[in-house]
């Protein structure tokens, strides 16, 4: 092949309807940063007829540095609870339920983790000399926003997290919330010093039928 020709697509695989990719440690590296070999693997998948998507604990805006250099059509923050476009907007999104959100930061935050509040497209927390801060600004490549208090933000979180050094008392709080939250938001530490709250929900938007749909996908839902 010439280097002016371009590469013939295949059909849509007819095994494969969607490849969904993890994000951090996967399709990003140590640096943060999308590999080339990376980019050359999604390009091949759909070269192949499969098409991808991918999904992360991040905040859908915390995704960026991937829409570009994978060309993707649609991806998934806070776990799947929020299914955006790639120009973010919204195919289905999912909130912690008040209740479970006020129950959760009053737990996380008497033990003296420091609370987080993703909603509105927006990172808001009340203590920017918080350690854990800067590693996060670094992962999401945006800048929170500093509040008094969360206010009705907290009724439109995608996700609520509780950072601390204190590991052990993580742990001790998963636990408990596990147990408090029900069915309104799930309690799981993404990392030994970050308790997640995000949206507890069905797996259903990774769907090959969205409008518009991915390129190539066949109307088959993913379970």
């Amino acid at each position: 092949m010439s280097v002016s020709e371009s590469p013939t697509l295949r059909a849509p695989s007819q095994r494969i309807s969607l490849m969904v990719s993890d994000v951090d440690g996967t399709l990003v590296n140590h640096d943060k940063q999308v590999a080339p070999a990376t980019v050359e693997a999604v390009r091949r998948l759909r070269e192949a007829g499969v098409p991808f998507a991918a999904v992360s604990s991040r905040p859908p805006r915390g995704m960026k540095l991937l829409i570009e250099p994978l060309k993707l059509e649609l991806f998934g923050g806070f776990n799947g609870g929020s299914i955006v476009r790639a120009d973010y907007t919204p195919v289905e999104e999912h909130y912690v339920k008040l209740d479970a959100a006020r129950t959760g930061t009053e737990v996380m935050k008497a033990r003296g983790a420091y609370i987080w509040v993703f909603a509105d497209n927006e990172w808001y927390i009340t203590d920017p000399d918080n350690s854990y801060v800067a590693r996060e600004i670094r992962t999401v490549q945006f800048q929170p926003t500093v509040v008094s208090d969360f206010g009705d933000h907290i009724a439109r979180a995608g996700k609520i997290v509780g950072s601390s050094s204190d590991f052990e008392m993580l742990a001790a709080c998963e636990a408990e919330l596990q147990g408090l939250l029900g069915d309104g938001a799930s309690a799981r530490r993404s990392q030994n010093y970050y308790l997640d709250l995000p949206a507890w929900h069905r797996p259903r938007a990774m769907r090959c039928e969205p409008s518009p749909p991915i390129s190539g996908c066949r109307s088959t839902r993913l379970r």
